[in-house]
């Protein structure tokens, strides 16, 4: 059963995912390291590309320049359905879908991660904050191959 919250067909969420970014593409497209907020009681009458400004805001960022938006169509994933949001048709495209879809899922791109990498292995292209560490296990006697006299020389080559 679908509930109307708050009554009004005017009235919609905004699910906001920021603090992180994208890697991989095509079907491999996901969003790391972030955070999601919602942010209830959103109107059509009066949605437009400055009510992303006051997320960031509350939110705490600073930099609004550097925030890039992008709007997960419904009903599409990270592959296919991201579309950027820089102007009011933008908006307008998004308030048209509010009387069949009440929450519209909505992506920040800190640093153009989206656009500007298209690899699907982030270790390919290491950024200077990664550190790759490669461990090494080898294998080692047990306490059942020594109680049993076993030797890990005798059953395998490896040593």
């Amino acid at each position: 059963m679908c509930l109307n919250v708050g009554g009004s067909d005017d009235l919609f969420t905004v699910e906001l995912h920021h603090g992180g970014f994208f890697v991989g593409s095509g079907q491999l497209r996901t969003y790391v390291n972030g955070k999601i907020s919602w942010f209830d009681n959103c109107d059509t009458d009066t949605w437009s590309p400055l009510w992303f400004e006051d997320f960031f805001e509350q939110l705490g960022y600073t930099k609004l320049s550097n925030l890039k938006v992008y709007w997960l169509l419904p009903g599409k994933d990270l592959a296919d359905g991201l579309r950027i949001v820089t102007n009011d048709s933008d908006t307008n495209a998004m308030a048209s879908v509010v009387d069949r879809v009440k929450t519209l899922v909505v992506y920040i791109d800190h640093d153009e991660s989206f656009r500007g990498i298209d690899w699907d292995d982030v270790v390919v292209n290491p950024s200077a904050e990664w550190r790759l560490e490669m461990i090494y296990i080898y294998p080692l006697r047990t306490i059942r191959d020594d109680i049993y006299g076993l030797h890990l020389s005798s059953r395998n080559k490896w040593r």
